[in-house]
């Protein structure tokens, strides 16, 4: 049986696929760490790599491995046991919440957010749907385990959330870019938990995309539209009037 989403080649050649576990340090790992780090890479995947790679020293090498293997089932139990792992490094904290944190574990946590937002940018780009699914999962996890403790001046934290929203646009865009209702659904709603994030600017990060036209209109309207019902125009918004009919004047 082929799960929603997922498409008939990928149940093909991805569960059904003759690929033996890979234990640490094997051969096939070795070849996902230099396809991560080998070839001519933007600077934004060259920094997506390195977390990857963080995130091998952090979740260990099983977790590379099935990050990058053929078999989307692998995939996705990389996505949910990052945010299982997200869970009990939040327990092991022992810190009530709103309370501050020692400049030691603040570092780690800084580590750990960025890492897990690259290996969900990456699990966002998947094309079958139960990967995208456990990765909204694991990243509202993390805004709610974590992103509390950051604020405006966490450059490393609001740099890898910019770079996350415009794939959780794209997830919005329907079928232009081939992603069902839930999709869409859980995509808005990762961005607006990300607008109530008010210690790094959620509002202002999140507006910031609204009038870029390089950008979708459709989910650009819907955002405008949920922001608006939620935040208003009034003074503490991150919405300007102006703002509002840059996006609303060119869809009339």
């Amino acid at each position: 049986r082929i799960p929603a989403g997922a498409s008939y080649q990928d149940h093909k050649d991805g569960d059904d696929a003759a690929s033996p576990s890979a234990p640490a340090g094997s051969s096939h790992l070795s070849t996902n760490e230099e396809a991560l780090t080998s070839g001519e890479k933007s600077i934004e995947d060259q920094e997506d790599d390195r977390a990857l790679l963080q995130g091998q020293a952090l979740f260990g090498d099983v977790l590379l491995y099935k990050l990058t293997s053929s078999k989307w089932g692998e995939r996705k139990e990389a996505i949910v046991g990052t945010q299982h792992a997200t869970e009990d490094h939040l327990s092991s904290l022992r810190v009530r919440p709103g309370d501050p944190l020692s400049s030691d574990v603040l570092d780690d946590v800084r580590v750990r957010f960025v890492v897990v937002c690259s290996i969900v940018k990456r699990a966002l780009k998947d094309r079958v749907a139960p990967v995208c699914f456990a990765a909204f999962e694991a990243l509202r996890t993390l805004l709610n385990a974590y992103v509390q403790y950051f604020d405006e001046n966490s450059e490393e934290v609001v740099g890898s959330l910019q770079r996350l929203v415009p794939i959780l646009i794209e997830k919005m865009n329907g079928e232009a870019t081939g992603t069902n209702r839930r999709m869409q659904q859980d995509a808005l709603a990762c961005i607006m938990r990300l607008t109530d994030a008010t210690s790094i600017g959620g509002q202002h990060l999140i507006a910031s995309f609204l009038s870029d036209e390089t950008r979708p209109l459709r989910p650009r309207l819907r955002l405008l539209k949920d922001f608006l019902e939620k935040f208003g125009l009034n003074k503490s918004s991150a919405l300007r009037l102006s703002m509002v009919m840059a996006v609303a004047v060119p869809a009339l």
